[in-house]
């Protein structure tokens, strides 16, 4: 099918299945593009480098934009701050939407500085969007970047983790398991957009499915004779089993100097046992944390929905032979590292951006707007973030 989004296609026709009840997209995509261009140009004050940005974006200067520190990727002038929104997403604001789902990052992922920022702009996309709608509980979903050989996709997935824990009505498509070792755009669409419609039948029209793969969501430690044993217990974990029916794959610990090394890993009824002959005390563990993780992971449950990546932190613990303790189900190690349908989840970002940890926030209360957001840059560094985006407290 010619002339539309494949992944919103697949997405509308599985909803349809599920819902037996017609469903209309509005592909507003633009494939390759920057996330800045989708939000309001007003949006971008309270800071002098997003001033700037505006301003160069006025009088079409990409060169000036492309040389700032913290300035957005371009290409063209279709590229430019609010420039996609002004001509794609403004016309439907007045339509019945009765949610919206976003695939994009690519062209955010491609430094450590464009990953960093993408907390602060990711949630500020969602939550302008809520507001121009008026729908401040628009449903919101999106996918997770699928496995590719570029640097800092691992750091970004973990970025697009962190804006799922920290705004409500939001859900991610995992796709770890999925895409290309050099092609950005994978062929295999319908996986993709059926994950997507998943969730939308389950969050948003409230069907009895499962929609999410594993997730961790505690971790225990437990001191044996020959060394450590780490114990991973995992939500929506029924029916925990490999793809291939061999061990789970991709999991790593970290020894005491920082250094990262494969586990052998057991499955257990809604856990994974790790242990590795070379970490006696491991104080981290992680799961899929490459950009394209080799061999396949092959962990999911019984709804064939694969294990989302994670980093955890492991704490010392003063634990006697034998004993354990559990950790708490915490977001992920933070220090580590669209279209729209009907019918009618920080850690401390890197290099000043101050991105802070608001997922047990009160969203009503407007924290995580004006001071409290920005944190104070570094020397030589630039921080990045929003303040004047519509009705912020309404996260």
């Amino acid at each position: 099918m010619h002339g539309i989004s494949g992944v919103g296609f697949v997405y509308a026709r599985r909803l349809h299945l599920e819902l037996k009840v017609p469903i209309g997209i509005i592909d507003c995509s633009w494939g390759g593009t920057p996330i800045e261009p989708y939000i309001p140009a007003e949006a971008f004050t309270g800071h002098p480098t997003l001033e700037r940005l505006v301003a160069l974006a006025k009088v079409g200067d990409v060169e000036s934009i492309k040389k700032m520190r913290g300035g957005t990727f371009v290409r063209s002038p279709a590229w430019l701050a609010g420039a996609i929104y002004n001509g794609r997403i403004a016309p439907v604001v007045p339509y019945a939407i009765r949610g919206a789902i976003w695939y994009q990052g690519e062209s955010n992922a491609e430094s450590a500085r464009r990953v960093a920022q993408h907390d602060l702009i990711m949630k500020g996309l969602i939550i302008d969007w809520r507001a121009q709608l008026k729908r401040y509980d628009l449903p919101f979903l999106f996918v997770q970047l699928p496995a590719l050989k570029r640097p800092h996709w691992a750091a970004f997935r973990a970025s697009q983790q962190r804006v799922h824990d920290s705004i409500r009505n939001t859900g991610m498509a995992v796709t770890i398991d999925l895409g290309h070792p050099t092609n950005v755009h994978p062929r295999d669409k319908k996986p993709v957009g059926e994950r997507l419609a998943l969730i939308a039948a389950k969050q948003v029209y409230g069907k009895p499915i499962v929609a999410s793969g594993p997730v961790i969501d505690s971790v225990i430690e437990s001191v044996e004779l020959d060394g450590t044993r780490l114990v991973l217990i995992f939500e929506y974990a029924i029916g925990l089993r490999t793809r291939d029916g061999k061990a789970p794959v991709g999991f790593e610990l970290c020894d005491a100097k920082g250094n990262w090394h494969a586990a052998n890993a057991r499955i257990m009824t809604g856990a994974v046992e790790l242990k590795c002959d070379v970490v006696k005390n491991p104080t981290g563990v992680r799961y899929g944390w490459m950009p394209f993780p080799e061999p396949r992971l092959n962990l999911m449950n019984a709804a064939g929905l694969p294990a989302a990546p994670f980093a955890r932190d492991v704490l010392p613990t003063p634990c006697r032979q034998g004993a354990s303790s559990t950790y708490s189900p915490n977001a992920l190690g933070g220090h580590l590292g669209g279209g729209l349908f009907g019918p009618a989840s920080v850690g401390g970002g890197a290099g000043g951006t101050g991105v802070k940890d608001f997922s047990d926030s009160d969203v009503h209360s407007g924290e995580g707007f004006g001071g409290a957001f920005f944190g104070e840059a570094a020397d030589g560094d630039e921080p990045f973030g929003f303040e004047n985006f519509h009705y912020p407290a309404e996260m």
